[in-house]
């Protein structure tokens, strides 16, 4: 992730009266900071609203593609609703994190916001 994105985040940690799409992607920043992975990773599923506020934050925030990695039963709905705000899937990604001291790998789609 980029300095920009990095700074970007940093000040919405002491933001207040976030919505619930920015609070989900600040999450998502601070999950993916925490793994010291390269890309912003959603595991959640997005709402329609939600999904306008989560893409409207990470385009703020100079990001260009992030991985989504949700395995809900709700993942069309997730994807449908990224795509009415001009998301696009890019391909598969498989993502080598740690998890309960554990390397696993998990996989995902790439998700561009172009």
């Amino acid at each position: 992730m980029t300095n920009t994105t990095n700074n970007y985040f940093e000040e919405m940690e002491r933001t207040n009266n976030l919505t619930k799409g920015a609070s989900k992607a600040l999450r998502a920043w601070e999950d993916s900071q925490d793994q010291n992975l390269d890309e912003i990773e959603m595991r959640g599923d997005l709402t329609l609203d939600e999904a306008c506020g989560f893409v409207k934050t990470l385009r703020n925030a100079g990001v260009e593609t992030f991985n989504l990695t949700d395995t809900s039963s709700d993942l069309m709905n997730t994807l449908i609703n990224l795509m009415t705000y001009g998301c696009k899937i890019e391909g598969v990604v498989f993502i080598t994190k740690e998890k309960w001291g554990e390397t696993i790998e998990v996989k995902g789609l790439k998700i561009s916001l172009n």
